[in-house]
């Protein structure tokens, strides 16, 4: 049997199987090898632009411990200087001076959130907002314990890839929304989580939401930095432009086609997610058969694939035959869950 595609690897991660994280562990392996290349070729391309910065670097390199750089690395500030040409060669120079003498350490004290991010989360917003993202932080490590029970790899998939949390209180607006910054790998903001709108259900679905963008980015980034040309999602950097061709069957809004690619993923490691939590009575099941047909919508009739179809000469072969399997395994999801008949809603948050 031959081995699975690089982008089968992804769709087998986000089923949630236990025996899937050796996987994972791979796929950050390739990650860390992937940064460490580009680190070099960094510092290849700063010996032309400021000798004496590139001999500071090499030094503070060479003072750091394996598992401080590996750490360093995957800071997501770290990556998108490092795996994109965002930054300079002297800015990421600058960027490694400034964090390599200073690498994070997980702090007992913050339990899970400490452990994912090696320190506590960030928050913002007015010193009145404190308290209330205080108790958001607790309640999402009280949801992952009660979510792990039932879904056994979801912790230790969120814990590996998710390194930054930042939660944020925006006074003016009255909604929660989550993202992953473009290029921050691994990096999720939750805005306004404290409100009292926020139930849990939409809360631990956000965290896993942004946290499967962060895979999701580790193979992109494993495609553009041209370490892993199996990763690649494109054969053309044309749709990077950011003009958007396709339209998302989940939500209805028009989205680049990288974007939409990770969509593709993101909904699919939502779908397996809550689909394991039916009938758990770890959740309100009403609400859980809610987000899992929300999550379902976008795979029925093969509708992903029928979007890219007219773009099919700019991907690659392997990944739109991997979203045609999700598109026909989502239609075995549903009937495990016993939910195979029902109309797939649109237009819930």
């Amino acid at each position: 049997m031959a081995p699975p595609t690089r982008f089968a690897e992804l769709a087998q991660v986000l089923v949630w199987a236990t025996d899937a994280t050796p996987m994972l562990a791979a796929i950050e392996a390739r990650y860390i090898e992937c940064l460490s290349a580009c680190l070099g070729r960094r510092l290849g391309e700063l010996y032309g632009l400021d000798h004496a910065l590139a001999d500071r670097l090499r030094a503070e390199l060479d003072a750091t411990s394996e598992a401080d750089l590996v750490r360093a690395l995957l800071m997501p500030a770290t990556s998108r200087r490092l795996a994109t040409q965002l930054h300079g060669a002297d800015e990421a120079a600058r960027h490694l001076l400034r964090v390599l003498p200073h690498p994070q350490e997980p702090d007992a004290r913050d339990g899970f959130l400490g452990r994912i991010l090696g320190t506590v989360p960030v928050f913002t917003g007015r010193p009145g907002d404190m308290a209330g993202m205080d108790a958001v932080r607790i309640r999402i490590e009280e949801l992952f314990v009660r979510a792990e029970s039932r879904c056994q790899p979801i912790l230790p998939f969120v814990s590996a890839v998710l390194r930054e949390l930042h939660l944020e209180a925006d006074d003016s607006r009255a909604d929660f929304f989550s993202r992953s910054p473009q290029g921050l790998v691994g990096h999720a903001v939750l805005t306004n989580p404290h409100l009292g709108m926020v139930d849990e259900v939409m809360l631990i679905e956000a965290v896993v939401h942004e946290a499967t963008h962060g895979f999701v980015g580790i193979s992109e980034a494993l495609g553009l930095s041209g370490t892993d040309t199996e990763a690649r999602w494109l054969l053309d950097d044309g749709p990077y432009d950011g003009v958007s061709r396709v339209v998302s069957p989940w939500t209805g809004k028009a989205l680049d086609i990288p974007t939409y690619l990770h969509a593709c993923f993101v909904w699919w490691g939502l779908l397996h997610f809550w689909s394991d939590l039916v009938g758990s009575g770890l959740f309100d099941e009403r609400r859980v058969r809610s987000r899992l047909l929300r999550a379902a919508s976008g795979f029925r009739e093969r509708a992903l694939v029928r979007e890219l179809l007219p773009y099919q000469n700019l991907l690659q072969p392997t990944l739109l035959t991997c979203l045609d399997e999700m598109g026909r395994q989502a239609d075995e999801v549903l009937g495990t869950s016993g939910l195979g008949e029902l109309v797939m809603a649109r237009g819930d948050h």
